[in-house]
């Protein structure tokens, strides 16, 4: 149960951290800003978390360490359900904090569109993509690395 929760956590702080800064202060800080916040908030859940759970925060992650062998289907199932309550929880936060902000995010007036500065939808899209193949090859050559 210990190694779920830290997942919740690590994905919250994850998607808090990254999601927030780019939702709160995209336009202010801009795309490095939002990266260094992704990155540093990634940074913090490899220590914190890393050595309960392994710190996978992404269920792209948790998928390629399935692949690789290296975890259960139960445990590949619970850490995948967790992590998207993680993130789940944290959307709702920033939301809660958005929705607060003068000028700020207004769900009746806006839907559910992105307000981070200049991001856009067709290339969070990529971005997640991106990522999602960059986690799933990372985990593939460090198993190619591993059964030499």
């Amino acid at each position: 149960m210990r190694k779920y929760l830290a997942e919740f956590l690590g994905t919250f702080v994850l998607v808090f951290g990254g999601v927030g800064s780019a939702v709160l202060a995209g336009s202010h800080i801009g795309f490095v800003g939002v990266a260094f916040a992704f990155g540093l908030a990634l940074l913090a859940m490899v220590y914190t978390i890393g050595p309960i759970s392994g710190c996978h925060i992404n269920p792209a992650v948790t998928l390629g360490v399935l692949l690789a062998k290296r975890i259960g289907g139960r445990d590949a199932v619970m850490y995948m359900v967790a992590q998207i309550f993680g993130a789940i929880a944290a959307s709702a936060l920033i939301l809660l904090i958005a929705s607060g902000v003068a000028g700020g995010y207004d769900l009746d007036r806006k839907g559910l569109e992105r307000k981070a500065g200049k991001l856009r939808q067709g290339s969070n899209h990529y971005l997640f993509r991106s990522r999602s193949f960059q986690d799933l090859f990372g985990v593939y050559c460090e198993r190619q690395k591993n059964s030499k």
